[in-house]
């Protein structure tokens, strides 16, 4: 079986709503700002789920799976390492200037950052500031070695089952978090990433599921699509919630969204939106910096108002994904040159 660009395809539009959640256009709008990140909210899950096929999907192929798990797990760790890393000096430097702007005791500022970012929270939810959005990725460390380890137990759906139910006791963290007061923040691994990894694995050993019409599946995606959004209005407005959560009809939205890509094959192997939509994860973790960076030089050249205009509102949010798929492509093509060069320089001061 060849790749399944119609994946790649929507990794696209996931990433660009990844993307637009975090650049959050027309936010003066308000009820035109949520429903946009309402129907956004499909991104992050499909990620989950397509991380979980191709695990699945390597347990049923390949001779060795734990060979596979062994070197994604690596390549993850690797990822989230490097890039907790990169923005940890990045924050560090923004610390120290806004500190020095301000007349704060520099060593003050400094050792709080400290304290804020090295806490036992980082290697379970994540860090804090401009890389909050690496969550993800060392959420779905966490939940591939639990989905990993069912799997070898010939237990899956009873993880799916439980994950399920973690998963809706999370929402109770979020979208309808005033109806509960709930101890934990639940966008984490047990209660959201296990559930959509499973699931995505579980569905890689299914096939009754993949033999509907593409345009059925595509008529369940508009449903629920419109149902998510319904539904996040509901709680916001009638709940007092807040705007970035998830919801139930993400559930459905999402199935329907992963069995259209499994049942449509449309997509070619050139399309551009499949060939960016395969560089997600890199434009995932690059675009808080150019937002950060963006936002910086708007603060400093006075140019607050124009976050107002109805251009920028439209423009911003592609021009970041767009920047930071040319940034990342950039560092794969020429990063081995890279660590050659590091690796003479580092020859000669020995």
């Amino acid at each position: 079986m060849g790749r399944n660009y119609t994946i790649d395809f929507i990794k696209f539009f996931a990433i660009y709503f990844v993307v637009t959640i975090h650049t959050a256009p027309f936010k003066y709008e308000d009820t035109v700002y949520e429903i946009i990140n309402i129907f956004a909210r499909f991104a992050v899950p499909f990620f989950f789920m397509t991380s979980g096929y191709f695990l699945g999907k390597s347990v049923q192929t390949k001779k060795d799976p734990s060979q596979y798990i062994g070197k994604s797990l690596l390549k993850n760790l690797k990822l989230y390492g490097s890039w907790v890393l990169f923005f940890f000096f990045y924050d560090l430097v923004l610390t120290i200037l806004t500190a020095s702007m301000t007349g704060e005791r520099i060593q003050a500022a400094i050792m709080e950052y400290f304290d804020l970012f090295f806490t036992i929270g980082l290697v379970y939810y994540g860090p804090e500031a401009n890389s909050f959005h690496l969550w993800f990725l060392i959420a779905l460390v966490w939940s591939s070695l639990i989905v990993y380890f069912f799997v070898r137990l010939n237990k899956l759906l009873l993880l799916v089952i439980v994950s399920f139910g973690l998963n809706m006791v999370g929402l109770l963290g979020q979208s309808y978090h005033p109806l509960v007061e709930f101890p934990f923040f639940t966008r984490d691994t047990l209660f959201f990433g296990l559930f959509y990894t499973a699931l995505g694995c579980f569905f890689a050993g299914q096939k009754l599921i993949f033999k509907q019409k593409p345009e059925r599946w595509a008529w369940l995606v508009v449903i629920f699509s419109i149902a998510q959004i319904a539904e996040g209005l509901a709680v916001i407005h009638l709940l007092d919630s807040k705007v970035d959560n998830y919801y139930l009809s993400t559930v459905p939205l999402c199935i329907s969204l992963f069995a259209l890509a499994m049942t449509s094959n449309k997509v070619s192997e050139n399309s551009l939106l499949a060939r960016v939509g395969n560089r997600a994860v890199g434009i995932y973790v690059m675009h808080p910096l150019f937002i950060s960076a963006s936002l910086l030089v708007i603060s400093a050249l006075n140019m607050e108002s124009i976050k107002q205009t109805v251009l920028w509102n439209i423009v911003f949010t592609p021009a970041i994904l767009v920047v930071s798929y040319l940034s990342y492509e950039f560092i794969q093509k020429h990063k081995g040159k890279l660590f050659d060069q590091w690796k003479v320089l580092g020859n000669r001061r020995g």
